[in-house]
């Protein structure tokens, strides 16, 4: 029996995150007596904001596959129903 309605669509991968490392910025702090934490705060709102936007979108690509999987579902359901009202009418 053909599937001409195409496979089934894929789950969107999950994001990479993106990591501060806390631990070289206290140490490049500490030895800058203090000038690093200004980088260092910026770097670690700057990965949160990409992290928060990547989150985000991987939650509407997952919401969108979710409804493709299920209107997929509807689509090959209706056509077995078809073919097989098709071959008794036969």
């Amino acid at each position: 029996m053909s599937n001409y309605f195409g496979p089934p669509p894929r789950r969107p991968s999950e994001p990479h995150l993106v990591y501060t490392l806390h631990a070289v910025h206290f140490l490049l702090s500490f030895f800058t007596f203090g000038l690093w934490a200004i980088v260092w705060l910026a770097m670690t709102l700057i990965n949160e904001a990409k992290n928060r936007q990547l989150r985000d979108d991987y939650a509407n690509a997952l919401a969108r596959w979710e409804y493709d999987l299920w209107y997929w579902e509807q689509a090959r359901h209706e056509y077995f129903r078809w073919h097989e009202a098709r071959q008794l009418a036969r």
